[in-house]
Parts: C-alpha cells; sequence; structure tokens
C-alpha cells in the first residue's frame, strides 16, 4: 500500500514536507547569522576567506547569501550575537517538538554550549534526555546534561549519567 492509497499516510508525508519546508529557512538564517559573527571575530583567518570564496564560485546565490552579504555585515559582533539569541528564543517560542529538537541539535553542531544552558526549550528535557544517552559525547555536552541534571535536582539521573563516565 502507497501513501497515494492511505489518504492518511499523504498527509503525513505532506505535513513532513511543509515541516521541512519550514525548518530548512529557519536554520538557514541562523547559519548565516552564525557565519558571520565567525568571520568577524576570526577576521586574519585568510584560509577561511579563500575556503568561502571556492565555495561561492560554485554554487548560485541564495536569498539567504544575500541576507549574509548585504544585511548582516553592517552588524556589529554584540548585535549579532543578541540577534542569534533573539532568533532562537523567537523560534522556541513554536510548539513543535520537531523544530525545537532541530535547533538544539543545530546549537551542539554548531558548539554554542553557553546559549544550549539558558535556551527557553520546553523540550529540554527530552532533548537533554536523548544527549545524555548518546554513547560518545565530548566534555562540553557532559558538562551541559551534567547541569542541566542539576537544575532539575533529578539526582538519580545524574548518578545513572556519570556512572559510566567514571567507571
Amino acid at each position: 500500500m502507497t501513501a497515494r492509497d492511505n489518504p492518511i499516510k499523504l498527509d503525513h508525508s505532506y505535513f513532513r514536507v511543509e515541516e521541512s519546508n519550514c525548518v530548512t529557512p529557519i536554520l538557514e538564517i541562523l547559519s548565516k547569522v552564525y557565519e558571520t559573527y565567525v568571520e568577524k571575530v576570526d577576521k586574519n583567518s585568510s584560509s577561511f576567506d579563500i575556503f568561502n570564496s571556492l565555495l561561492d564560485y560554485r554554487k548560485e546565490p541564495t536569498i539567504y547569501d544575500y541576507i549574509h552579504d548585504e544585511y548582516l555585515k553592517n552588524f556589529t559582533v554584540e548585535n549579532l550575537i543578541k540577534l542569534k539569541s533573539d532568533l532562537i528564543e523567537t523560534v522556541l517560542l513554536h510548539d513543535s517538538e520537531k523544530l525545537h529538537s532541530t535547533v538544539l541539535s543545530w546549537m551542539i553542531e554548531k558548539e554554542l554550549y553557553e546559549d544550549l544552558e539558558t535556551v527557553p526549550s520546553k523540550y529540554y528535557d527530552k532533548f537533554s534526555h536523548k544527549l545524555e544517552n548518546q554513547s560518545c559525547l565530548n566534555t562540553h555536552q557532559i558538562a551541559l546534561v551534567y547541569k542541566y541534571l542539576l537544575r532539575t535536582k533529578n539526582y538519580q539521573r545524574v548518578i545513572h549519567f556519570l556512572a559510566p563516565l567514571i567507571a
């Protein structure tokens, strides 16, 4: 039975596509804000500029490139940090658990651990639980989960989390 034969499956796949179409632009904009911040902080990195220029020749410009080149370049580092935080906070006002998980995973990927400690996500407990069950965590991720578990005063989970790391 295919999705066309079953309207419920068709609706679900349509919903997945629509959700993906909404999440992708959010992550693209957040990525451009983050890239601009990295470029401004790391001005002396000529290899970064060479790598970016090589990538620019291979792709067609998108609206996100326009935002990066024409809009975000005028921001100061402090304003980019605030913009990033405000965007994340605004996105996390939405009720979609998948959206929250995607944004939180993006933050892990970009190593925004300090921001993750204060992020206002109602699904942070599920995300933290998923993170603590991963086998290979770096020290920042271990500290992130540990601090979260201490904040929630769930000492049994703290012991369960730290025991394998200590042994």
